[in-house]
């Protein structure tokens, strides 16, 4: 295989891959975004301040780029390069996961609060107190019914939330796990990176 690599500045972290063939990274440190184009050509865009610190990076329901923010608030650039952003409703939570959802919503992890947060197609913001409070909800995967998969990192589980926001599952692994990434396979199956060293596969 081979491997080509694109000089974007240092600090690269989340990524994700617009509609038109670009390849968008947030850099977390500089506070920018940076894209790739499809010819391979390189640029960069100023967010508002060197503390917003871009993290995960998702294709939103609208087409346009989402990326979680560390001051609290849910970003969004779109394909004519204007960003713009939303305050969720606990901005001091630790804004962290971010996924696109099949009818037109946005959910999000709040690691510091112990929440999972949704943005609807109307722009109406909830969010939703996981059972346990220490619980330090990290990646999200939206599910096909509208709901939700999260891992819980210090919890060593992840837990499945309906769409209303409701607990409809937690699985839990051994002691020690620490869950991170999150991703649906098929037939309704999961895969969850364990940072212990394992990559686990959840079959219905």
């Amino acid at each position: 295989m081979d491997v080509i690599q694109y000089d974007v500045g240092p600090g690269a972290y989340g990524v994700a891959r617009a509609d038109d063939g670009a390849v968008w990274t947030s850099l977390t440190g500089r506070g920018e975004l940076a894209r790739v184009s499809p010819d391979g050509q390189v640029s960069r865009i100023q967010l508002d301040t060197e503390q917003s610190r871009p993290m995960v990076l998702a294709r939103g329901p609208d087409g346009a780029i989402w990326f979680s923010r560390g001051d609290g608030r849910i970003g969004r650039i779109d394909p004519a390069g204007t960003v713009s952003s939303v305050p969720v409703r606990t901005p001091a939570g630790s804004l962290y996961g971010l996924c696109a959802g099949p009818d037109r919503t946005l959910w999000y992890t709040l690691l510091a609060a112990d929440r999972v947060g949704r943005i609807g197609p109307d722009g109406r913001i909830e969010e939703f107190p996981l059972p346990d409070r220490s619980c330090r909800p990290h990646a999200i995967a939206a599910t096909p019914d509208g709901g939700c998969w999260a891992t819980l990192w210090a919890t060593g589980s992840v837990v499945r939330l309906a769409r209303d926001g409701s607990l409809a599952e937690e699985i839990s692994f051994q002691p020690g796990s620490e869950p991170h990434g999150i991703a649906l396979g098929p037939g309704g199956s999961i895969w969850v990176a364990l940072e212990a060293g394992f990559l686990a596969h959840l079959i219905p």
